[in-house]
């Protein structure tokens, strides 16, 4: 069997990358109905792209390239959470934060994921005191949050 772990993080981080630039169309699509506020989360998407991006270019694969996608990945769905507020889809955008932490398999790297594990809880965790509509519509709660955190510990443990 030839296994060459640097062709297939090259190509996990080239996936991953490709995915989050169709994250940033994405978003930029969603201000057709949801305002300037997608704009700028759209410009935020696109820079949480561009070192992912260069090492994509680059062919780096090294452990810096890949938690750089792994933030990326942790990132850009929270994005689209806060594009959403205020509408009944906003609980729906939740699940891409689960097709985010899958793709960083990709990368054949626990540590991404782990990474972006802990980005996810603590955004979640911050965010439900500081601004919880960001979040969830109608507001978070202890309870909900909790519940957040331990499918996200629980989907990290079983993709690392």
């Amino acid at each position: 069997m030839n296994f060459d772990i640097h062709a297939l993080r090259q190509r996990g981080i080239a996936l991953v990358t490709v995915g989050g630039w169709l994250v940033v169309l994405t978003i930029a699509l969603m201000a057709m109905t949801h305002g300037e506020d997608a704009l700028y989360a759209a410009f935020v998407s696109a820079l949480l792209n561009m070192i992912p991006t260069w090492c994509m270019l680059k062919g780096r694969t090294d452990r810096y390239a890949r938690m750089a996608v792994g933030v990326m990945a942790a990132l850009q769905p929270s994005l689209m959470l806060y594009v959403m507020q205020g509408s009944l889809w906003q609980i729906d955008m939740h699940l891409y934060i689960f097709v985010a932490l899958a793709s960083l398999t990709l990368l054949w790297d626990v540590r991404p994921i782990i990474a972006a594990c802990a980005i996810v809880l603590l955004h979640h965790a911050l965010l439900s005191f500081l601004a919880p509509s960001w979040v969830f519509w109608g507001g978070g709660g202890f309870v909900r949050v909790t519940i957040h955190a331990i499918a996200t510990l629980m989907i990290g443990s079983v993709l690392c």
